[in-house]
């Protein structure tokens, strides 16, 4: 009889086995959760890594400009100290810039009037046409009327182009590039 109470019987080997399956789709089940946990914390350490290396980037450019800014206020403090130790020299500059302030006011004051003035030769080119272009309408000698009007209205753009020209060179020596028309 103890050999027969040392085999199991099938029902028993049946439970036993269905035991272990519980028991490893239980374990099966565990282990998914902590692997499904650690690919959590492997993501979360992923982005708070990210987040290190761009704070990182972004406190090497403030050194950088850090750097620089120090560099430019360091160029501006020799700058005045070397002002500081040669006084006269700030009053050179002083002056030259009062004589280039002085020297700008008249170049813009000869471009005004010459704005001006092509304004007023405009208009009276414009009254003049319109005198013109009148009485060659009402008069019955068109032919002479055009060809004089024509002769007028060459030199007049002879004049203009004279005026603009001197308007143009003046610019340039005031270092102001002309507008093209």
């Amino acid at each position: 009889m103890v050999e027969n109470a040392a085999i199991p019987s099938p029902a028993d080997l049946l439970r036993a086995a269905l035991e272990k399956i519980v028991f490893f789709e239980w374990r099966l089940s565990e282990l998914a959760a902590e692997l499904s946990a650690a690919q959590t914390r492997s993501a979360a350490s992923e982005a708070a890594r990210g987040r290190a290396e761009e704070a990182a980037s972004a406190a090497e450019q403030r050194a950088r400009s850090a750097r620089m800014q120090t560099v430019e206020l360091e160029s501006d403090r020799a700058r005045l100290a070397a002002l500081l130790a040669r006084p006269s020299h700030g009053t050179r500059d002083t002056a030259a810039l009062e004589a280039e302030r002085n020297r700008s006011a008249q170049l813009q004051a000869l471009l005004d009037e010459a704005n001006r003035e092509l304004g007023r030769v405009s208009d009276e080119r414009e009254r003049w046409l319109n005198e013109m272009v009148a009485q060659a309408r009402s008069s019955g000698e068109a032919p002479a009327a055009l060809a004089q009007f024509i002769s007028e209205l060459r030199s007049e753009i002879i004049a203009l182009r004279a005026l603009n020209e001197e308007a143009d060179r003046l610019l340039v020596q005031a270092g102001v590039t002309p507008p093209v028309l």
